[in-house]
């Protein structure tokens, strides 16, 4: 995971770790404990996000398509997902964009491609 070369990053989660489990090593992980880790959602959203399940969606297309937003031509084979309307920045590790503050607006699953939102392509 990303999170291992950000060391801010993991900081910030261990310190989530320790103000979850008040710095007691022996005790066991609840259902409820999981619920609390919010800064780590962030950061597992964001791993995924950059390095999805599928990174490359390729179609072979026997014509050229116009989306609302660009011309997708007959020579394409692959688009890749990384999406400078949904996200600023993309290329850059940024869990606090899926904080709830920072994710008004957009859709809960935009950071899976094919999940259970709709999806633009450039």
């Amino acid at each position: 995971m990303v999170i291992v070369f950000v060391v801010h990053h993991q900081k910030l989660v261990m310190d989530e770790f320790d103000l979850i489990f008040e710095d007691s090593d022996d005790r066991p992980v609840t259902a409820q404990n999981v619920t609390e880790f919010k800064y780590l959602e962030c950061c597992i959203k964001e791993t995924m996000r950059l390095y999805p399940q599928l990174p490359l969606i390729s179609r072979r297309l026997t014509e050229d398509v116009q989306t609302g937003f660009s011309l997708i031509s007959q020579s394409s084979c692959s688009i890749i997902y990384r999406n400078t309307d949904v996200y600023s920045e993309p290329e850059s590790f940024k869990p606090e964009r899926f904080l709830p503050e920072n994710s008004i607006g957009r859709q809960p699953y935009a950071y899976i491609p094919l999940s259970a939102c709709t999806h633009l392509y450039r």
